[in-house]
């Protein structure tokens, strides 16, 4: 080990586990997350009898924690989930580790303090090392979230979304004075994703399905409504936080102009709503802005 040379004595060797856990939490979150107490180190004088229970529950929940939204290093330069833990139970988070562990001959007993193994026999911090510095290195992309950057009504053009689902292409409010149009779509990563990724990178991008809505508002009746399901997926490339134009379906474009022409009939409200999501993604190490971590090899 280099971080964790041994022999070391307990304590500080787990002090030195908690700084890496933080460490690692810090990368992983947005500038000026107070973590509180979590992360106080364990003081002398200690009793192994009465609380080498605490000690290892306590780092044990706080690396399942760290585990659950980590994005693992095996999954680079293939097809992943953004947060490919972020649904396990506990009991599978517990099974992956020691999965993990497994792979690295290390006995996952030892790291859920199981017989034979006490705390003190090293095998607790030796578990506890390799997860954190082979495992836990990068965090899981929360979410991406499709943003409409321009709204475009009659001849005017406004900044972001206007009046409309995000997902929507062509709508008229019910005073009859025009439509609205959203363009220039994108993906975007969610704000509390951190480190935000960088370079090139490209995700699957489904499209579930599309809706179509028109409402008769000087009736309050619907007039007419459909909600196609698609299931279709496509390939779409991101740079750094933001993916290219997110196109509109053929089904989202099909007979646009019966819905402009009922919009001018009826003077009606019209809404065709397409929905998509990032489904995979296919990113690298090199997408992550560099860690340094003091805590490492």
């Amino acid at each position: 080990m280099s971080w964790l040379d041994t022999p070391v004595k307990i304590i500080p060797a787990l002090n030195k586990i908690i700084d890496a856990l933080h460490e690692r939490a810090i990368y992983a979150s947005s500038p000026g997350v107070n973590f509180g107490s979590v992360y106080e180190h364990f003081e002398l004088p200690y009793s192994a009898v009465n609380h080498t229970n605490t000690l290892s529950d306590r780092i044990r929940s706080m690396i399942r924690s760290a585990y659950r939204d980590h994005f693992p290093p095996e999954n680079f330069g293939k097809w992943s989930k953004l947060h490919p833990y972020g649904d396990y139970t506990d009991a599978q988070i517990d099974e992956a580790i020691a999965a993990d562990l497994h792979k690295a001959d290390i006995d996952p007993a030892g790291f859920f303090w199981g017989r034979p193994h006490l705390l003190g026999d090293g095998t607790f911090v030796r578990a506890c090392y390799h997860l954190l510095n082979n495992v836990i290195l990068y965090p899981a992309i929360k979410q991406a979230i499709p943003q409409t950057t321009k709204t475009r009504f009659g001849d005017i053009e406004y900044d972001g979304a206007r009046n409309m689902p995000l997902g929507t292409i062509v709508g008229k409010f019910y005073n009859g004075e025009g439509y609205f149009e959203h363009f220039d779509r994108r993906f975007v990563l969610a704000e509390n994703t951190y480190p935000k990724l960088q370079g090139n990178w490209k995700a699957k991008r489904s499209v579930s399905a599309v809706m179509r809505d028109v409402n008769n508002h000087q009736t309050y009746q619907r007039i007419e409504y459909s909600y196609v399901n698609i299931n279709e997926t496509f390939e779409i490339n991101f740079s750094g936080i933001q993916s290219e134009v997110i196109p509109w379906h053929p089904e989202t474009l099909n007979n646009i102009d019966h819905y402009r022409s009922l919009c001018e009939e009826y003077y009606t409200w019209v809404q065709v709503t397409q929905y998509d999501n990032v489904s995979e993604i296919c990113i690298t190490a090199e997408n992550f802005i560099p860690p340094n971590y003091e805590f490492f090899n």
